[in-house]
């Protein structure tokens, strides 16, 4: 076989398995096999573990006043600190913590009268 006819038959067969390639991920199956990978993904038991104590400390200091000023609320407070005095922060313009502070971001703010833009010209509260 001549060089000049292996190589346009090399790239031939590139162009082809590219094509099957993006047939595949655009079609329905390459989707619902994403989909089933995600679904296929468990959670550890360490995780589990940690966030079963997360939601117990947040529960605890909710009862004490958990007043976060996103939904739902930060874990960032309660593993850092305990409770959450981010709905004050904001609400004085002292700031959240970071973890509220990409809430609002993401559009999770729950403070009345308060803006993303506001919020964002905040400081992050240090601790």
């Amino acid at each position: 076989m001549s060089r000049s006819l292996w190589s346009k038959t090399l790239a031939a067969a590139a162009a082809v398995f590219a094509v099957l390639l993006l047939v595949a991920n655009a079609s329905p199956q390459g989707q619902e096999h994403k989909a089933q990978m995600m679904t296929d993904m468990k959670q550890t038991s360490e995780s589990k573990k940690l966030e079963t104590h997360v939601k117990a400390v947040k529960s605890k200091a909710g009862k004490e006043g958990y007043a976060c000023c996103i939904r739902p609320t930060c874990e960032w407070c309660a593993v850092h600190m305990g409770p959450c005095m981010c709905h004050h922060g904001v609400e004085t313009g002292m700031g959240p913590c970071r973890e509220c502070h990409g809430g609002w971001e993401a559009g999770q703010g729950e403070v009345t009268g308060k803006t993303k833009e506001d919020v964002r010209n905040m400081p992050v509260m240090k601790m």
